[in-house]
């Protein structure tokens, strides 16, 4: 009887450090679960070139460019070929200059900054200069004439300036843009609307002292009337 007693015994102590042993390793578990963030580090290494590869990798961009003239290229190789351009120089014909000499910089995928100078001549106002500097967003990039090239739309907003010797203006510049990048050639040709909303401070006329006002600021009206064609080639 006493052995079957000390067995019983044996048996509840020995469960007893089972379960508590079990319990123990579960609440360490528990305790121990912690939230891990991973950080990922990417090291970009600058390769040169050997002229064999430079070679090769010339004559691919040829290829690239042949398919696109010939039209055989894929979307994805127009596309590459668009987004490699950067830089663009051109003209545009409208505004306050009528003339105005337009150069672009592709700061990210769909933004740019630009830059616009413009010279005109009036018997009224002589010889006048036209800046202004925008920095513009492409709103809308789509395959509406997949056999011309891409269209897009664009928004910005910029500072205009100008003036002769009869007076000056300064404003803040909006812009609004639909054009085309070609895909046959480095090109885009595009229509725009650039309000110039700002002041405009005449200068006293000495051989009219009726035509002008004496340092008279009011708002710039012609600011307004400023649309425009642009031409530019990319590189």
């Amino acid at each position: 009887m006493r052995r079957i007693i000390l067995l019983c015994a044996l048996f509840v102590i020995c469960s007893s450090a089972a379960f508590a042993q079990e319990d123990k390793i579960t609440q360490g578990v528990v305790t121990q679960t912690t939230n891990t963030t991973y950080t990922t580090v990417t090291h970009t290494k600058q390769v040169r070139m050997s002229d064999e590869e430079w070679a090769e990798y010339k004559r691919q961009k040829r290829e690239e460019r042949r398919a696109i003239r010939n039209g055989t290229a894929d979307a994805a190789t127009i596309q590459k070929f668009v987004d490699e351009k950067r830089w663009g120089v051109g003209l545009r014909i409208g505004g306050l200059s009528c003339l105005n000499l337009v150069g672009y910089y592709n700061v990210i995928q769909r933004g740019y900054a630009e830059a616009r100078f413009g010279l005109s001549y009036s018997p009224y106002t002589e010889t006048s200069a036209d800046f202004t500097a925008l920095y513009n967003w492409r709103i809308v990039n789509a395959e509406w004439t997949p056999k011309i090239g891409r269209s897009f739309i664009d928004l910005g907003v910029g500072i205009n300036a100008g003036g002769s010797g009869y007076g000056a203006y300064v404003g803040a510049a909006l812009m609004a843009r639909i054009g085309i990048n070609f895909y046959k050639v480095p090109m885009t040709l595009s229509f725009d609307y650039t309000p110039s909303i700002g002041l405009v401070k005449y200068y006293e006329d000495v051989y009219n002292p009726y035509l002008y006002f004496v340092k008279y600021k009011l708002f710039n009206d012609f600011g307004l009337i400023n649309f425009g064609i642009t031409c530019t080639y990319n590189f």
